[in-house]
């Protein structure tokens, strides 16, 4: 298939670098104030950054890499940052947000643009006692006495963008295509290659019979070069057969999409009420306490996606320790 596009990551110029360590500076203050951290943490310095530029009327993200003094020890953290209303805002940057609850946007998933929210946002505040019910459901069912939500440290959000997800299901299956179409004229013209040698090889040996003369040299040279066919011959049989698969699973997935921009489109033209924050994925780190006089409290990951009819699913959980 063809690649898909990802953010456009570049370094940080030169006049840019002391921004970037206010930003790092700014972040490992606000770890900490929200309780991101097990333990105390003090900004060492910048190992590594890149920057993202800005889309019009909004600001630069930066990925920072840095060192961080942790109890006399040295520990890499990393983070994204942006300057909103002149505030740093941080998203942090863990695998689980690749987790998707839709299926086309499981090929799709690499240009995601997260977003922070105020712990205080309407949309924090209905998901959070979804949250605590989902995973005391079916996560934390085996407890004796299940936990339970201390509150939100960190949110994140972004809502899905069909569109986008659209050219890149049309530009898969046209890549996949491609490709498949390249490895049929490739598996036509080694097939009639293959057919020369073995032609050749034949004639050899009827040459050599003839004249009673010794073809091995000739033969041990064309069996060599008749492997090598074979070898590249099944090298684009698996190339063909995969780029079909490709192209047959982003059409399936260009279906489902096309069903569901239609569902939205046809609710706009009803003049149905949306729900607010439909479509949208809420990224939580949350804390929980289990136990009663001696409670344990710990953190746990949440990614969350509402569907358009408002009901939020659990897409993904893990615990969090940085």
């Amino acid at each position: 298939a063809a690649p898909l596009a990802t953010k456009p990551w570049g370094p940080v110029p030169p006049a840019f670098q002391p921004l970037v360590e206010e930003a790092a500076r700014n972040a490992i203050d606000e770890m900490g104030v929200r309780q991101l951290f097990n333990e105390a943490a003090i900004f060492s310095r910048v190992v590594s950054s890149s920057y993202l530029r800005a889309e019009p009327g909004g600001s630069p993200h930066y990925f920072i890499i840095m060192d961080v003094d942790r109890g006399g020890e040295t520990a890499l953290v990393s983070v994204e940052t942006y300057k909103e209303g002149g505030e740093w805002k941080l998203v942090l940057p863990v695998p689980g947000k690749n987790r998707k609850e839709t299926a086309p946007e499981t090929l799709t998933s690499l240009t995601d643009d997260w977003m922070e929210i105020p712990t205080s946002h309407s949309l924090v505040l209905e998901a959070a006692p979804e949250a605590e019910r989902l995973l005391v459901t079916f996560i934390f069912q085996a407890a004796a006495s299940p936990p339970s939500l201390v509150r939100v440290l960190h949110a994140e959000t972004r809502t899905r963008d069909m569109a986008v997800e659209m050219t890149y299901l049309v530009e898969s299956e046209a890549g996949s295509k491609q490709e498949a179409e390249d490895a049929s004229a490739a598996i036509l013209s080694l097939q009639q290659t293959l057919v020369e040698k073995l032609s050749t090889k034949e004639a050899a040996l009827e040459e050599a019979e003839l004249q009673n003369s010794d073809p091995s040299a000739i033969i041990s040279a064309l069996d060599s070069e008749i492997a090598a066919l074979n070898a590249q011959l099944s090298t684009q049989q698996t190339k063909q057969e995969r780029s079909q698969a490709a192209q047959a699973q982003a059409a399936e997935a260009l279906k489902l999409l096309q069903l569901q921009v239609t569902a939205s489109q046809n609710e706009v033209a009803a003049g149905a009420a949306t729900v607010p924050g439909a479509r949208s994925y809420l990224l939580l780190l949350a804390m929980f306490k289990e136990g009663g006089v001696s409670a344990v409290t710990f953190k746990r990951l949440i990614l969350m996606y509402k569907d358009s009819s408002g009901t939020w699913k659990l897409t993904h959980q893990e615990p969090f320790a940085v």
